[in-house]
């Protein structure tokens, strides 16, 4: 939402959109009952994104999450893309090219972690079965094809 808000403010002066990631990012907020140091966390930079918008209803907020009076005096807040990385990926399993099967695998796994879950896969397994593998082809995060024959 930082990025999206960022964005939409800044270069592309889309404020409806800005409006919109903002409530979006409340209503998943509100959904996900978080810790007291993360609400606080999440609080707080939404403050700090509604200010352009409702200052002061923004500076009610940040006071009330414990910020120094002040909220056009503080940074905005920062966006960082590793926190939005999925730890685990969507490798889809081919058996001559066709989709048998897909796995989930931690990101930047290895080939043989791969070929090993698409072999504990049924449907993969039932296409395999009795085959002699003529070649493997891996893209990482992505695919494995099993070219059998």
């Amino acid at each position: 939402s930082i990025q999206k808000v960022t964005n939409d403010i800044g270069a592309e002066q889309q404020f409806n959109t800005a409006i919109a990631a903002l409530m979006e990012l409340f209503n998943t907020f509100s959904a996900a009952e978080p810790g007291p140091k993360l609400a606080k966390l999440v609080l707080r930079n939404m403050a700090l994104m509604l200010a352009p918008f409702v200052p002061h209803f923004a500076e009610e907020m940040w006071e009330r999450t414990g910020g120094e009076p002040g909220i056009f005096r503080q940074a905005w807040p920062a966006f960082d893309p590793a926190l939005t990385v999925e730890e685990n990926i969507e490798l889809v399993i081919q058996v001559n090219g066709r989709i048998r099967g897909r796995a989930s695998l931690p990101r930047g796994c290895s080939q043989e972690d791969a070929e090993k879950a698409a072999l504990e896969d049924e449907k993969t397994a039932e296409f395999t079965r009795g085959k002699q593998v003529i070649k493997k082809i891996f893209v990482p995060d992505k695919l494995l094809n099993i070219v059998v024959k």
